[in-house]
């Protein structure tokens, strides 16, 4: 395993009501026992200013459908 750093700009995330929750597939960051990673940054963390750049991708995700372990 090696150390982990940062997020890349491709890493998969979703948006909620109150935050971004990026998540990490099977052996991405952890055993696959483990399941899948992942975490929520609430928007109070980000400035203004990042916001208004943060858009929904296209990845069939939706608040919905979420990633549970």
């Amino acid at each position: 395993w090696s150390v982990f750093q940062s997020i890349s700009e491709e890493q998969p995330f979703y948006l909620i009501e109150d935050g971004i929750v990026v998540y990490f597939g099977l052996y991405e960051i952890a055993p696959y026992t483990s399941g899948i990673r992942y975490f929520k940054i609430p928007y109070s963390l980000f400035p203004i200013r990042a916001l208004s750049r943060i858009t929904a991708r296209d990845s069939g995700l939706t608040e919905e459908n979420k990633v549970t372990n």
